[in-house]
């Protein structure tokens, strides 16, 4: 998905990173080829990445704006998709779908504990009920697809990038994938629901 969204973008384009545990694959897979193509925190509250991917398009219209982040933080900022609806903002919001706040599902297998020992890691899954990001988007006016095929993913990428508004495309993910900086090492948790190692 992210070389996909890399060969996709023109050159001028400026990407907000909060993908989290997906974050190292956009900054490692994406072309950032002018000063300024990237913009990521290494600490902040999570959501704030809808929010900034709406004023850097309204600050710097001229440019391809995508924010890219996790279904976890996308719940946290939700709410700004609102403001991208009444003002027409031309931009993408990338979900990474993977129905976990895998973050902190990580965090508590890193830290050894009762979660690591038992294989349960409470509250990091949106399963039961399940989040509907594209349902939340278009409650707040945003067009918004869900994109479950990899051979989708190119298609919804250009007609969101060629949109006159703002689009949310919601892609699911390999729940069991934990990102580029874990892929080398460690030791993962399963996160298949109530899975254990």
């Amino acid at each position: 998905m992210v070389a996909e969204l890399s060969a996709l973008l023109d050159p001028g384009a400026l990407v907000v990173n909060q993908a989290v545990t997906m974050g190292n694959y956009v900054f490692d897979l994406c072309d950032f080829r002018e000063a300024g193509g990237h913009a990521m925190t290494a600490s902040t509250y999570m959501g704030w990445a809808t929010g900034a991917t709406i004023g850097m398009k309204l600050g710097q219209p001229g440019r391809t704006v995508v924010g890219c982040m996790g279904d976890g933080g996308f719940v946290y900022g939700a709410q700004a998709l609102w403001t991208a609806a009444r003002y027409r903002v031309p931009a993408v919001f990338l979900v990474f779908d993977n129905q976990r706040y895998m973050a902190i599902k990580s965090f508590l297998y890193d830290r050894g504990g009762e979660a690591r020992r038992a294989g349960v890691y409470p509250a990091t899954e949106l399963l039961d009920p399940p989040v509907d990001t594209v349902r939340i988007a278009e409650g707040f006016g945003v067009e918004a697809r869900r994109v479950v095929r990899p051979d989708e993913i190119r298609p919804a990428l250009e007609r969101a990038l060629g949109s006159s508004g703002p689009v949310v495309l919601d892609v699911v993910i390999d729940p069991e994938e934990l990102g580029a900086h874990r892929a080398a090492g460690g030791d993962p948790p399963s996160v298949r629901p109530g899975g254990r190692r």
